[in-house]
């Protein structure tokens, strides 16, 4: 079972070995001992306590992340090439992200469930800002876990840091164009129905916002190449 002092330890375990660019520290015995702590409490956890949207997106975003570095601690153990290569190879992604399965309260959820669940079913878009799935270009891990009481605040939070790095939203005025994460070009209609209502949408995150919102209908978007290196500090 989950405790609150589990949870505190795993709080704790990822803020200490988490750097400020978000990269984790992969050697850390502390990580690695509070991960297989907390992943193997899932399979008892009881999803009925989970009372409130904001109860269940902070459990599944907290979830999600502690699985992925679970997974890639499993990776590196199983192939030490791992800690230079990341996720590289179709096969590895379909395993890392949809083919392996855990038990989470009697529910058998891979990676690719968990964020369609949050995706699809609790519709929170902004979960793309804080599901770090291991690679470098995903957005940085956060200090710490998700709050309920927090979450609106924390989430804003999240989406600001990814949107405004340089693999999140970069803005060239001289070109009329904007560079975007792949997770935008993935994900669109998660955020908006069509290209200039999604620049609409990330302007509400962006340094460079009010640029943004007046140009929608007119700036170029690129996509970035995704870096599926993991991100290691």
């Amino acid at each position: 079972m989950i405790s609150g002092p589990l949870k505190k330890r795993l709080a704790a375990a990822i803020g200490n070995y988490t750097d400020a660019a978000g990269k984790v520290d992969y050697s850390a015995v502390e990580l690695a001992d509070n991960i297989k702590e907390y992943v193997a409490g899932l399979p008892e956890y009881d999803l009925s306590t989970l009372k409130t949207r904001e109860e269940e997106i902070a459990f599944w975003i907290n979830t999600y992340n502690a699985l992925s570095i679970h997974g890639a601690l499993e990776a590196i153990t199983a192939d030490p090439g791992f800690l230079e290569n990341g996720h590289q190879g179709v096969w590895h992604k379909l395993r890392f992200f949809f083919t392996s399965k855990h038990d989470i309260g009697g529910e058998r959820m891979s990676l690719n469930d968990i964020e369609k669940r949050l995706r699809l079913d609790l519709h929170e878009p902004r979960s793309h800002f804080a599901l770090v799935c291991g690679a470098d270009s995903c957005p940085p891990l956060k200090g710490g876990l998700y709050s309920a009481a927090g979450l609106d605040r924390e989430l804003d939070m999240a989406a600001k840091i990814f949107i405004n790095s340089p693999k999140g939203g970069v803005v060239d005025h001289d070109k009329e164009l904007i560079e975007l994460s792949q997770i935008f070009k993935w994900y669109e209609r998660d955020f908006a129905p069509n290209e200039p209502d999604l620049l609409r949408y990330v302007s509400r995150f962006h340094s460079d916002g009010d640029y943004i919102k007046d140009n929608a209908e007119n700036l170029r978007v690129e996509y970035m190449d995704y870096d599926w290196r993991l991100n290691r500090a």
